[in-house]
């Protein structure tokens, strides 16, 4: 094997702990990107008009629901909140955009907390970019990644993001505004929803949008790999 691509430097360093004898000078790490000028340049849905919400915190999933995308640690904050202040359940929704196989647990366990008037399970859109910028806050609790895309796509889109340090998102989310919690944390995820209630800092969001255009375009690993494709086909790698 001439070269091995890696989407992260967490994805090398798992790949090399699964594999210690491939030598190093093998593997070529080169992040996704996104399409980051269709999400910065998209027009916001309105889904306070859309679904008769008023003055709430719009919290946005768009994860699969499997256990990797720590979707229950969302339950487990907005408990947290909700038994902290009563009131905090008319000051917040959670609109759920994915699916998978255990969206049936996951929303009987909703049920069962109680909170089944907080979470709102969408409908399929097309246009995940308006839904991304139609939210207040996108959550990401996830415990690993590859590649957070979606990080790319918020950033992008100049909408807050509350996400974890854990592996594959952490290279996305660094040196960003992004609030960063720790996996697997209900309670630092719900003192981290709780802040945005307060401030979101949008404006830092807004500002760091076009820096995240740049960052995470697609022209980036789209030369990176037509470069290593090319010296691979003329014996130079």
């Amino acid at each position: 094997m001439d070269a091995i691509h890696v989407v992260s430097e967490d994805c090398k360093a798992n790949f090399l702990e699964f594999f210690p004898k491939i030598e190093d000078f093998r593997i070529y790490t080169i992040l996704h990107g996104v399409d980051t000028e269709k999400f910065y340049n998209e027009e916001p849905r309105d889904f306070r008009e859309e679904l008769g919400f008023s003055d709430q915190l719009l919290l946005g999933f768009f994860g699969r629901f499997m256990a990797q995308k720590g979707f229950k640690y969302i339950v487990e904050a907005i408990e947290f909140l909700i038994t902290k202040d009563e009131r905090y359940r008319r000051r917040l929704k959670v609109l759920t955009f994915g699916w998978g196989g255990f969206i049936r647990e996951e929303f009987e366990l909703i049920e069962q907390k109680g909170l089944s008037d907080i979470f709102v399970q969408m409908p399929h859109t097309d246009n995940m970019p308006a839904a991304i910028k139609g939210v207040d806050v996108v959550l990401m609790p996830s415990l690993w990644e590859a590649c957070g895309l979606l990080g790319m796509e918020a950033l992008a889109a100049g909408t807050p993001i509350i996400g974890t340090n854990c592996i594959g998102l952490r290279e996305v989310l660094e040196d960003s505004p992004a609030f960063i919690v720790p996996p697997k944390d209900g309670h630092v995820l719900s003192r981290a929803i709780e802040s945005c209630l307060v401030e979101r800092n949008k404006d830092s969001f807004d500002s760091y949008a076009e820096i995240a255009v740049k960052r995470f375009s697609l022209d980036i690993p789209a030369e990176s790999l037509e470069h290593l494709y090319s010296k691979m086909i003329d014996g130079s790698l």
